[in-house]
């Protein structure tokens, strides 16, 4: 899996960057957007439970230390 992080002043940025994303055929599934907490992102795609607390990669480190 490739990533690609952006970090933008403002939320007004990060709304255009999200269009641009979305012009390009990125859809909101590929994309999540992380803000300060207290920051209104309405309207743009936020990240699931798994992207706020690392927990898909926590697990394939456990997986593969417990194989190890």
């Amino acid at each position: 899996m490739r990533r690609i992080y952006f970090l933008v002043p403002n939320i007004d940025i990060a709304h255009k960057v999200v269009k641009e994303l979305h012009h390009e055929g990125i859809d909101d599934g590929h994309i999540h957007v992380l803000a300060k907490r207290d920051t209104p992102i309405e309207g743009l795609p936020e990240e699931g439970i798994s992207i706020k607390t690392d927990f898909i990669s926590a697990i394939e480190r456990g997986i593969a230390l417990a194989g190890w």
